[in-house]
C-alpha cells in the first residue's frame, strides 16, 4: 500500500489513482480558524464527553487565532447518495515557517489507542483550546445542537462552533469514518512548531499519484 508523506498529503492539484480504477484530484479548503486564549491545541473527537481533556493537548500554542486548512479528495461518483469530497487530512497552521522536521504530538499510547493516534468513534475530529471544554461537553448534550453541527460537517466538510467569548471548536469530518488518527507536529529550522496535521488516513489506501 502505498504511504504518502505528510507534504504529499496537501500537495494540491495531484492526480490519485485508486484500486478501483478512479483518478482523483487533491485540494485544498478553508476550514475557518482556531482560536486559542491558553494555547494549549487539543485534538480530539468532538464526542469525547470526559471532563479532563489534558490527555488529547497535542501542544502548546501562544494564544491567538490559527487558520485550519483541509485536504480533501474529489471523488468522482455515479451515485448520489455517496459523498463526493472526502477530507484525508487536516492541520493548523500556526505560522508560514517552512517545515523541516516532523515528531508525533503522542510518542506513546494514548487512551488505549496506538501511539502518535486518537480514537474517533463518531466519524469527526476537532481543533479546539483545551479550556473550551466544559463548553463542547454541553454542546454535545443537546440533540438539537449537534444535529445543527452534523448537518453542517456532512454539507461542508467542517463546523466552528463557539461560546459567548468566541472561543471555538473546529469541527472536521473524516473520510475514513471512525478510526484511530496519528498526529504531527511540523516545526522550522528554529523548533518553533509551524503546522499541526492530522493524518485522517483516506489518501493511503490510493495506490498512489497519476504520472
Amino acid at each position: 500500500m502505498w504511504e504518502p508523506s505528510l507534504e504529499q498529503l496537501f500537495a494540491a492539484g495531484t492526480m490519485h489513482r485508486w484500486p478501483d480504477g478512479r483518478v482523483t484530484k487533491l485540494g485544498i479548503m478553508e476550514a475557518g480558524a482556531v482560536r486559542l486564549t491558553t494555547g494549549r491545541l487539543v485534538v480530539c473527537d468532538p464526542g469525547w464527553l470526559q471532563r479532563d481533556f489534558s490527555g488529547f493537548v497535542a501542544t502548546q500554542l501562544s494564544p491567538g487565532v490559527y487558520p485550519v486548512e483541509l485536504s480533501v479528495v474529489h471523488m468522482p461518483q455515479n451515485d448520489p447518495r455517496l459523498r463526493s469530497v472526502l477530507v484525508t487530512a487536516a492541520r493548523v497552521l500556526v505560522s508560514a515557517a517552512q517545515v523541516t522536521a516532523w515528531e508525533p504530538a503522542w510518542p506513546s499510547e494514548q487512551e488505549g489507542v496506538p501511539a502518535r493516534s486518537f480514537g474517533v468513534d463518531g466519524g469527526q475530529a476537532c481543533f479546539m483550546d483545551e479550556a473550551i471544554a466544559p463548553f463542547l461537553i454541553d454542546h454535545q448534550a443537546d440533540p438539537s445542537r449537534v444535529d445543527l453541527m452534523v448537518t453542517q460537517v456532512l454539507k461542508e466538510q467542517w463546523a466552528s462552533i463557539a461560546d459567548e467569548s468566541g472561543r471555538n471548536v473546529v469541527v472536521v469530518s473524516c473520510g475514513m469514518g471512525d478510526g484511530s488518527y496519528p498526529v504531527w507536529l511540523g516545526h522550522a529550522d528554529d523548533g518553533s512548531t509551524a503546522q499541526v496535521v492530522v493524518d485522517l488516513e483516506l489518501l493511503s489506501h490510493a495506490d498512489g499519484p497519476v504520472d
